[in-house]
Formats: structure tokens, C-alpha cells, sequence
């Protein structure tokens, strides 16, 4: 049994569940109102349906994972065949489901208990990002302990020679390697310096048109535009470099008598300036227009000074306004 079928067995038995509760619940308020015209219910029908929902679906996640890990070990390697895992995960997560939905009545405190459930799901899925994160730390960590026992940190810091190429097996030829980090500081530094020689004027310039000359209807239309840039994913840029911006480098170096490679820092600085012209242009224009009109008017004042004197701790400012 594929994991699509079982997945859709499973939502559709809650969805079931959910409805038939509601109903359920309804039925209860509307013979309990009968028999007693004052009584007040506080709790809407729908978190009766929430409770067994969550009950069909949650303990199917859980048996999921279970069975996942037990089917590790011998004792149960009948787990590891698709149609007893999944039998076993729909069956049980419907027995729960049907049990919940007979305990259940109207004097459950039904929405309570939903709220619980949904305060310690949010919990559970913040613990997982921050185990996630952990995770990650700690094994760069451990591949670093490992990498600095072979490779001193001072040759690695200072080294000037960046060859990784090294045998991994006995039976392999490989040379000897070198791990000095100063070609990948000075290249990180070069692209770097490239990348924003053009997204620093672009951006700038871009983000005092829109906000001080463009009209709000191009405005309108062009704010989204840059937004959408930005968006696009650092991958498609890489291939844009590879593709089309590195072949026309080459090419037109090739013209002026030049030589340069297609892996040139200067066709991934370029690059990586036209990925983050639209940050540049965001941040810069929504830190203008944040700016009062009356103070970027003081502040246009004090653009003219033509000479500041201090004297005994005051300041005078001599302007010359047109």
C-alpha cells in the first residue's frame, strides 16, 4: 500500500470523523435545549469535530515514526513490509478515532482541549526547528574538530595555496593537498567588492527615483516588479552567470585582445550586484520614504552649509538657501 493511499485513507476517516461529530454535537445541543430552554452552550459544535480529527491524525503521525524506527530492529521486521505498517497505522489510528468519537458529549470541554492540542503542536514544531538548528551546529562542528585534527589552523588561516584534491582511499592516487583559506578570503572579498560597485549606484539611484520623482502610478507598478526580483532564487542566478554572463565576458575580453576565463570574479560580482540590486533598493527606499517630509526638509537646509564655527561649546551653522 503506497503512502499516498494510506495518507488519503487517513484524511478522509478524519474529515468523516470531523462531520459526524458536528453532527453529533448538534443533535445533543438541539435535545438539550428542548428539555432546558435556559441552559447555554459555550462551545461551538466544530472543536467537538477538532477533537476526534485530531485524534485519526496525530496518533497516525506518531505510529508512523514508530514503526519506521522499530522495523530497524529484527524482532520487528515485519514492520518492514508496506501493507502490515500501513494496516497496522490505519487500524489503530480508526480505533482511537471511533473511541473518542463515542466518549465524547456535550459537556466536554471540547474547545479547551483543542487549544491544548494546538499549543503543544506549535510547541512540538518550534522544538523541531530549534533540534534542526542544533543539529546543523553541531555537526559543522564535528567536521570541523575533524578537519583542524589533519590541518593546522594556522595553515589554514594563512596558507596561500587552495588545492582540496587529495586521496581518500589507500588504492588512490591523489596529490597532496593544500587548504591555505586566503584565496577564498581574497576572492569572497573581490566578488564582494564587484557586487556592490553595482548594486550601491543602482540601488541608490533607483530608490531616490521612486520615491522622490516616480509617479505613484509607476510607483505602483514597479515597487512589486523589484519585490518579485528579489525573490528569484540564487540558483537561477548562478545558471544566468554560468550561461549567458560568463560566455559574453569571455567573449567580449576575447575581443580586445584580453584573456579571461569564464570563472572570472568579475562575472560573478556582476551577477551577484544584480541579485542584490533589489534589496538595496527596498531597504534604501523604504528608509526614505519612513522619513518625515518636514525633517528631510531640515535636512535639505543643512545640505547648503557653507561654513560651521564652534565656539564655547555652541554650534553655528551659517546656511545659504536659495
Amino acid at each position: 500500500m503506497s503512502a499516498y493511499l494510506v495518507s488519503f485513507v487517513l484524511i478522509s476517516v478524519a474529515v468523516f470523523s470531523f462531520f459526524l461529530t458536528k453532527k453529533k454535537i448538534q443533535t445533543a445541543y438541539i435535545q438539550s435545549s428542548a428539555s432546558n430552554k435556559k441552559k447555554q452552550f459555550k462551545t461551538q459544535p466544530k472543536y467537538f469535530g477538532y477533537i476526534t480529527f485530531l485524534w485519526v491524525l496525530a496518533p497516525a503521525v506518531l505510529l508512523y515514526f514508530l514503526t519506521s524506527y522499530l522495523s530497524n530492529f529484527e524482532a520487528f521486521a515485519f514492520l518492514n513490509s508496506t501493507w502490515v505498517s500501513s494496516l497496522l497505522i490505519v487500524g489503530i489510528s480508526c480505533i482511537l478515532g471511533l473511541w473518542k468519537f463515542n466518549k465524547i458529549n456535550e459537556n466536554y470541554p471540547a474547545r479547551n482541549r483543542f487549544e491544548k492540542s494546538i499549543e503543544i503542536i506549535l510547541l512540538l514544531s518550534s522544538g523541531i526547528a530549534i533540534l534542526t538548528t542544533l543539529g546543523i551546529v553541531m555537526s559543522v562542528l564535528f567536521e570541523s574538530f575533524r578537519f583542524f585534527g589533519d590541518v593546522p589552523v594556522w595553515d589554514f588561516m594563512f596558507g596561500t595555496q587552495w588545492s582540496p584534491q587529495t586521496a581518500i582511499r589507500a588504492d588512490q592516487v591523489g596529490s597532496s593537498a593544500s587548504f591555505g583559506a586566503v584565496p577564498l578570503f581574497v576572492g569572497t572579498l573581490l566578488i564582494s567588492a564587484i557586487a556592490l560597485s553595482v548594486a550601491v549606484p543602482l540601488g541608490l539611484m533607483n530608490a531616490i527615483y521612486l520615491s522622490q520623482y516616480a509617479s505613484s502610478k509607476f510607483r505602483t507598478f514597479a515597487k512589486p516588479t523589484l519585490e518579485i526580483l528579489a525573490g528569484i532564487p540564487t540558483v537561477v542566478y548562478g545558471f544566468f552567470a554560468a550561461l549567458t554572463v560568463a560566455p559574453f565576458i569571455r567573449d567580449l575580453g576575447e575581443s580586445l585582445g584580453l584573456t579571461v576565463a569564464s570563472e572570472s570574479a568579475l562575472a560573478a560580482g556582476l551577477v551577484m550586484g544584480i541579485m542584490i540590486t533589489p534589496f538595496v533598493s527596498s531597504l534604501t527606499d523604504d528608509v526614505i520614504t519612513a522619513v518625515p517630509k518636514s525633517l528631510s526638509e531640515v535636512l535639505s537646509y543643512f545640505i547648503t552649509v557653507a561654513s560651521m564655527k564652534i565656539d564655547e561649546g555652541h554650534i553655528e551653522v551659517i546656511c545659504f538657501l536659495k
